[in-house]
This record gives C-alpha cells, structure tokens and sequence, in this order.
C-alpha cells in the first residue's frame, strides 16, 4: 500500500489516526486495529554482515552466497521507515542486536537473520522527527531478541538503550497507566 494511493483512491495514511471518526477518539487502542510490520528494518540488511540466526547458518557466514540466500530470505519489507510510516505503519517490529567487535560497545544495529547498516539510535531519530511532525499519531515500538548481548555487559546495553529513547522522545512517550 502506497501512502499515497490506497484502496480509497488519492487517500494518504499519513495521519490516519487523527483522522479517525470522532466516535473512535476514546476508544482504547487495544480495540482499534493498528497496521504493523513484521522485521521493520529488514529493507536495510547488510550483505556484508555477519549471519546472526538460524543458529545452524552463522558457521557459513564467511560464504557470500550463503549471505546472499539468507538476504533474500530475511528481507520482509522493502520501504523505509519514513515510507512506512506514511503508508500508515504504526506498530514496529524491531529486533536488536549487537555486532561482535564493535569498536563502540554501545551501538546497536536490528537483524533478521544479517544485521542492518544503520544503527538503533539513527532509526529512532528519523522516527522521532517524523512523531514531530505528526503529533497525533501515536506509534508502537515493540524490542526484542537482543542477539550478541554479552552476559556481563547486558544489563548496561539495556540500560543506555532505555535511556536513549527516554531522552529522546521525552515526553511523547506513554505513561504508564
């Protein structure tokens, strides 16, 4: 579906939310239905990358062809982000990892199944000067997997993450209720 052109004709879903009926304004979100994607960032895999999962293919990521077949794979989405959240997207499936070797030990990068080229902290950006811009549209972010963790270091990766979206989105963010 194009953010531009969907079902409806010239409809754009960038802010489909805040267009809603009136009726549906204090309806909870568990009963609206939210369009998400499935290993957003899967569009800017990395061919050069280490393989991350299935367990059974990380002895082959030396083999281009294997990356290569695992690429084609895993790449779920083929728009960006910013594509995605104009086409109305507003659950995201982020899965998080860690590149071995990393000269900064708290840069974190999504995979499924190769790690991406952009990084967690320069996604989030782009999203949270998209929010800026569409203030009453609400977005979904859902982490998880968190591959490459070091046991020792795990707790201090999750803590900086939290505290980069804390400091980043501020006050956009839900309270707990």
């Amino acid at each position: 579906m194009s953010a531009q052109k969907g079902r409806s004709g010239d409809r754009s879903y960038t802010d489909w939310m805040s267009q809603l009926p009136p009726e549906l304004h204090d309806n909870p979100l568990h009963n609206l239905t939210i369009p998400g994607s499935h290993d957003s960032m899967s569009y800017d895999l990395d061919l050069s990358s280490a393989i991350i999962e299935p367990d059974g293919l990380k002895k082959l990521s030396k083999m281009y062809c294997a990356r290569k077949i695992l690429y084609k794979w895993a790449r779920t989405q083929e728009e960006s982000i910013l594509k995605q959240l104009d086409a109305g997207v507003r659950y995201f499936d982020l899965r998080i990892a860690r590149k071995d070797n990393d000269p900064d030990p708290n840069r974190l990068y999504f995979y499924h199944g190769l790690l991406t080229q952009t990084d967690v902290e320069t996604i989030l950006r782009v999203m949270n000067d998209w929010a800026e811009r569409h203030p009453k549209e609400i977005l979904i972010l859902s982490f998880s997997h968190f591959k490459g963790f070091v046991k020792r270091y795990e707790d201090q990766l999750h803590c900086h993450l939290i505290n980069f979206i804390k400091t980043l989105f501020g006050a956009k963010l839900c309270k707990r209720v």
